[in-house]
């Protein structure tokens, strides 16, 4: 949580996907709000949770907690591609969301007077390569546009 609020309030882009924006539900700033606290947020949704029979599994239902914490939540159908773009904070719904928040973040990182990138991945196996694709291509690729910088990027995913 320290380095997810340090990130943030270095100028720093904050990314989830699916569970993974679990980890942002306890993230607090410097001025003691939450992280989520009036900006737009996605996750798995309850729906979701019911279809894939989760609902009674999770310790807590994602879309509430967020919501909870004062997150705005927004959604799509069940397992559609949708993302949440909110100043700095880059989540996405579901794994169908990988690649669009793949790229919603190399977007952010573009646009970042700084550079601190902190990304919470909880991605299935199976979209783990599209994922991985398209963040380090296109972070390769805007940081050879640019030409002033150089960087590496390594994303350790598990399954």
């Amino acid at each position: 949580m320290i380095l997810t609020n340090a990130t943030y309030e270095n100028n720093g882009v904050v990314g989830a996907i699916c569970h993974g924006s679990s980890a942002l539900i306890n993230v607090k700033l410097s001025n003691g709000r939450y992280l989520i606290e009036n900006k737009r947020v996605s996750g798995f949704t309850n729906d979701e949770e019911v279809a894939m029979k989760l609902d009674k599994v999770v310790p807590f239902l994602l879309q509430d907690k967020l919501s909870e914490r004062g997150g705005i939540y927004n959604k799509a159908g069940n397992f559609q591609d949708h993302i949440s773009v909110d100043q700095r904070l880059v989540t996405g719904q579901n794994p169908q969301s990988a690649k669009s928040t793949g790229e919603a973040i190399v977007a952010q990182i573009k646009n970042a007077q700084s550079l601190s990138l902190l990304i919470t991945l909880n991605i299935k196996s199976e979209y783990q390569k599209e994922m991985k694709a398209a963040i380090a291509e296109n972070i390769t690729m805007s940081l050879q546009e640019e030409g002033n910088m150089s960087m590496s990027l390594n994303l350790i995913l598990k399954k």
